[in-house]
Order: structure tokens, then sequence, then C-alpha cells
């Protein structure tokens, strides 16, 4: 291994937050060349936030990106206002209030305009903004998105973005951008799993193997988790139907316990049967019983270089009790 590149799936419950890492090996020493985390959770995941931040990079980020004005996004954030070199957010008109942004001490946010690059490292190590405030009139539909490549690998991230504003932006790309160009190997799923993210011209133009959904959970007898879960039915039935239906889908990775909830929300039996959708992290009545649903993707420079693309994902399953990596090619 040279380069490393993983892609960190935060457990924020009802939220996103994502943090990327690219890592270069130099004399036996593993070397982070680049931290950029997008998004920060709701206000009560910051504490949660910071911490993996601190274990995980020291507590330096290079970057932070809000995707969009919505707390369950940049709630976690104010928690890491002192420990960011660069920040870049949607156009004003979507940014966080005054309020948030300077009496809370954040500093330098920068509008993240189509095409910027933010990574640029290593054997063609890239992270380019794809989409920026296509929408005006909606926070969500005006999400920024990125797309990571590493070598042969892709993997797109869109906030918020669902339904026609994820076709947009396949129309919309550069060749070199495309998401319809080559296959996206894995994705985060826009909006939380919502009804309307994942449509099928989506998933026909960018024939994703790995999905990742980022949602919370709740179980009402036992009271724990975050009741609005309900409310936002996150992931929806529609989206896990699609996706196990697709000709190219291996595995989708939800974070927390969504699936195994009582009385939330279930997959439906084939997709049980096969494993096809795999939970992380385990939740009871016992606190100390806890453990978070964070999911890390990661690759390394032979892998990209390969084809077929091969790469790792790694979570807490509850059923064995441990962490488990599963080996994917696409």
């Amino acid at each position: 291994m040279t380069w490393k590149l993983e892609i960190h799936h935060l457990d924020v419950g009802q939220g996103d937050s994502t943090l990327i890492l690219v890592k270069e090996l130099v004399n036996n020493q593993v070397l982070i060349r680049k931290s950029v985390l997008i998004d920060g959770g709701p206000s009560s995941e910051g504490p949660t936030v910071a911490q993996y931040v601190q274990n995980t990079c020291g507590m330096k980020l290079d970057i932070i990106i809000l995707s969009h004005n919505h707390n369950d996004h940049y709630g976690g954030l104010l928690n890491l206002r002192d420990y960011y070199q660069q920040a870049y957010q949607q156009a004003d008109k979507y940014t966080p209030s005054e309020v948030t942004t300077k009496k809370k001490g954040f500093r330098g946010f920068q509008k993240c305009d189509v095409d910027r690059e933010l990574l640029g490292l290593g054997p063609s190590i890239t992270m380019t903004c794809i989409a920026s405030n296509k929408v005006h009139n909606n926070a969500n539909w005006g999400s920024l998105a990125f797309l990571i490549q590493f070598g042969n690998f892709r993997y797109y991230t869109g906030g918020d973005l669902e339904g026609p504003h994820e076709n947009e932006v396949i129309r919309d790309q550069r060749p070199v951008h495309a998401l319809n160009q080559r296959p996206v190997h894995a994705f985060k799923a826009g909006h939380h799993g919502s009804k309307l993210s994942a449509q099928g011209a989506f998933l026909d133009n960018t024939q994703p193997t790995v999905a990742i959904i980022s949602a919370g959970f709740y179980d009402e007898d036992a009271g724990i988790g975050n009741a609005k879960c309900r409310q936002y039915d996150h992931p929806s039935k529609d989206i896990l139907q699609r996706l196990n239906n697709h000709l190219y889908f291996q595995t989708c990775y939800l974070t927390s316990c969504s699936l195994i909830s009582p009385g939330i929300i279930e997959p439906n039996p084939q997709a049980v049967q096969t494993g096809r959708f795999r939970v992380a992290g385990f939740a009871d009545e016992n606190p100390a019983n806890f453990r978070p649903g964070n999911i890390v993707l990661t690759i390394e420079e032979n892998q990209a270089a390969s084809n077929p693309v091969e790469f790792h994902v790694t979570y807490y399953e509850a059923s064995s009790g441990r962490d488990i990596t599963i080996p994917h090619q696409a």
C-alpha cells in the first residue's frame, strides 16, 4: 500500500456526517495527507462527531463542508469550529444564519462552485463538486454533491438531493466528471434514503454496487432512539425495494438500528434472506450495550487500479458482536 482512501460514514442518528481521509505510507509510517468532513450531524451528536474526529485524525481537519442549511447536517459542526483550515457551503441564501455562523464562531465559509477540486492528491485521488445550489427555493434540493475518484474507483454523495434533482446532476456533468460515463461503485443515498431518493433513472445511470444510508431509529417499546425517525420514515421501503431489484446492486449498509427496531421499517423478505441489507451498530434498554453504527469504506492504491475494482466495508455486526469487513468487487 502506498496510498489509501477511507470514507467514514458516522452514526449520528437522524442526520448525516461523512469523514474522508487520504493516507500515504511513507517510511513504514501511515500519514494522513488530507482530511475532509462533510456535515456534522445534528447538534445533539456534536460531541460524538468531535470525539470520532479526535480518535481518527487527531482533531485536525483540512476542510469542513456544509452540504446544506439543515440542523441535522450542520448542528454537530459547531463542536469543530476551531479545528479546520477551510470551509465550504452553498450560496448565501441557504448558509446558516448570522447567529449560527458568527456568534457561534464559524469563520471563513466559501461558496463551493461546481468543478471545484478539493483533494488532488496521489495517483488520481480527486474530490470534485458536481452540484451546487441547483434549486434555490429548497435547501435540500440545493445540496452540494461530490464525486470522489481514486484510480478506477468512484463514489458519490449528494446531501439531501433526491428525485429529479439527482437526475439533473447526471444530465449536467462535463464528460470527465459525468456520473453516467462509468459506474459509481458506491454512493451515500440522498436524504437519508427517502422515498424520492435513488430513483430508477439515477440507479440505471450510475450502476452502483454498494449503497450507504444514514438514518436514525426509534424503538417505542424500549424508549430508545429518536421519535422523529417514525415521522420521517427513513429509510423508505421504496428505496430498499429499488435497490434490491437493481441489476448491479450487491449490498446496502445502514447506520444505526433502523431496520431491526420493532415497529419500524423492515426490508422486503428477499433482502432479509439474501443478506443484502446490513445494519450497523446495536442498541437496547441498557446504554452500556450500545455500539455505534459507523460504516467505513476503504480502498488501497492497487485495489483502485484493478479491474474490477476491489474495496472493503467495515461495520459492527450485532449478531456476531464484533466488527466485520465485507469485500466487494465491481
